[in-house]
C-alpha cells in the first residue's frame, strides 16, 4: 500500500564510500528528507493548496556531516545522514510553515519528535557483534564528511514498495 509524505529528494553521495559491507545503498532517486509524513492520501486537493503556499518561499541550501545508525546503534537497521545544526533549524521552521497550512488536514504523523535525516543504506540481515563494531568506526570516519545541498522544489511524494515517486512539488 502506498504511503505519501511531504519533503524532497536528497541525492547525497558523498557518505557512500563509508557504508560497511552488509549494507544496501538506498538508491540516488530514492533518497529523501521528510518533513511531514502523511500516511495514506486524504484530501488531496488541501494539500496542494497548503504547498502552493510555500511556493517562491525561498532556496534552502543545506550541510550534511555525520552518519548515524536507525532506529539506534544496537539496532543499526539503516545509516542515515544528519543536517549540520544551522540546517536542521532551517528544516524545523520549514516544517512548521509547513504544518501550519496544513492544520486542517488529519496526518498520520509517526514521530513525536522530528528528526531530519537521509538514510543512504539498509540492512537486510541482523546485526552481530562484529558489524556493530564496524558501524561504531564508520559513524566515527564520517564526523569528518560534510556534503551541501541546494534545495529548490518541495514534494509531495509516493512512498510504494521501497521507490519513491512525486506525486506534485513547487518551486521554493
Amino acid at each position: 500500500m502506498a504511503t505519501y509524505l511531504i519533503g524532497f529528494r536528497a541525492p547525497l553521495t558523498g557518505f557512500d564510500q563509508l557504508v560497511p559491507a552488509g549494507y544496501r545503498l538506498i538508491p540516488i532517486e530514492d533518497r529523501h528528507l521528510t518533513l511531514v509524513y502523511i500516511g495514506p492520501l486524504r484530501r488531496l486537493t488541501e494539500i496542494v493548496k497548503a504547498l502552493e503556499t510555500l511556493e517562491g518561499a525561498g532556496l534552502l541550501t543545506l550541510t550534511f556531516r555525520g552518519l548515524t545508525a536507525l532506529p539506534s546503534l544496537s539496532k543499526p537497521r539503516y545509516l542515515a545522514v544528519l543536517p549540520v545544526e544551522d540546517s536542521a533549524h532551517l528544516l524545523e521552521r520549514l516544517r512548521c510553515t509547513l504544518l501550519n497550512a496544513l492544520e486542517h488536514v488529519p496526518l498520520n504523523e509517526r514521530y513525536s519528535v522530528f528528526k531530519p535525516h537521509v538514510s543512504i543504506a539498509r540492512l537486510r540481515r541482523k546485526s552481530s557483534f562484529e558489524l556493530l563494531r564496524v558501524v561504531e568506526r564508520s559513524i566515527r570516519a564520517s564526523r569528518r564528511v560534510r556534503e551541501e545541498m541546494r534545495v529548490y522544489t518541495l514534494s509531495l511524494l509516493k512512498a510504494e514498495r521501497g521507490s519513491i515517486s512525486e506525486v506534485f512539488s513547487v518551486q521554493l
